[in-house]
């Protein structure tokens, strides 16, 4: 369901995602009728929770939860 994974295997670049991703893998491994699929988040390499704060390259960020998209969509709030 996503490249993330892939991205990371051919670059070796970290991956990350909202935390609520979990939800939407068990939602979708159900309507696959994928059973082996792992709903778990373990494709990327950090799961973020609402209001966590990173830096990219010193740059400070903070997570906003922001469904939408889809039921785990987020945002990633730099700067002003």
């Amino acid at each position: 369901f996503s490249a993330a994974h892939y991205l990371s295997t051919k670059t070796g670049a970290p991956t990350a995602i909202g935390e609520k991703v979990v939800d939407v893998q068990k939602l979708w491994k159900a309507i696959y009728n994928w059973p082996g699929f792992p709903a778990d988040g373990s494709q990327w390499n950090r799961l973020f929770a609402d209001g966590e704060t990173f830096s990219v390259g010193g740059v400070p960020a903070k997570v906003l939860f922001s469904p939408g998209h889809t039921l785990a969509s987020i945002t990633y709030v730099i700067g002003d």
